[in-house]
Formats: structure tokens, sequence, C-alpha cells
């Protein structure tokens, strides 16, 4: 390369783009002692644990890792939630791996969410191997 062809001046980097997060979310976190509720006790509610719900960027290639050091758990349902958005065109799987599983896991990781999740709220089930069922909401932004 030509020397007089190197510029002297300031040079135009382009932006860097988002890095990708990884949100770790422990299980144990999401049943809290006033919500925890076994279902397989007879007469116990049959009504999952409701939380705060989880915002990913798929811009930034966001992914989750739910994970417990207590228990094992498995997905037993995602879909989107109709209760909070128009799911008319919404995909089924909002992530690229496919759920549920019938496998029970200490660890679950989702991998980056699809394009055509973006503005959909999700809803999940999880149930323990004690038969705890737990309900994390995740909303898919751009």
């Amino acid at each position: 390369m030509n020397a007089a062809a190197i510029p002297t001046g300031e040079c135009l980097v382009p932006e860097r783009p988002p890095r990708p997060k990884i949100h770790w979310v422990r299980v144990e976190d999401i049943l809290s002692a006033e919500h925890h509720k076994p279902v397989a006790v007879e007469g116990a509610s049959s009504e999952p644990d409701h939380h705060e719900v989880l915002h990913i960027s798929v811009s930034a290639q966001d992914s989750i890792v739910w994970y417990s050091d207590v228990f094992c758990f498995r997905v037993l349902t995602l879909e989107p939630d109709e209760t909070a958005c128009n799911i008319t065109n919404a995909p089924a799987q909002p992530f690229h791996r496919q759920f549920p599983s019938k496998d029970y896991e200490w660890q679950i990781a989702s991998g980056p969410a699809v394009r055509e999740a973006i503005g959909y709220t999700y809803k999940m089930q999880f149930q323990t191997a004690e038969g705890r069922l737990i309900d994390p909401h995740l909303i898919v932004r751009k």
C-alpha cells in the first residue's frame, strides 16, 4: 500500500454492535416463599407462580440461561401470551431452539430469539421434578 494513501487525520471507525447479553435466571429466585405452591399435594393450588417479565433483545442476540442449584426442571410449554398481545402473527417459538423439553435439567439455555418474535410476549411453564409449576414470561424486543 502506498504510504500517501494512509489517512493521517481522524480515522472513521464503525460503531461497535452491542455485545450479546446472557441473562442468568436462577429458578429458585422466581419461587418466593409466598408463591411456592407444590402441585403434587392434595388440595394445593395448581396455578403457577407469577413474577416480573424478562425482556430480551434480538438485535443484541440476548439469550437466557435458566438454572437451579436446588432442583431439576423442564419446560412444559412455551407459547405466545394471548392476554398480553394480539398473537395472530406471533411465531409459535420465540427462539431458534425448540421447546418444550421432556427431559429434566439443572440448566436450560434459550439461545437467541428469532426476529419474527419481536414485539410479542411469551409465557413459559416450567415443572420441577417435585411437581412445582413456575411460569416465567418474556418480551422479545428489537
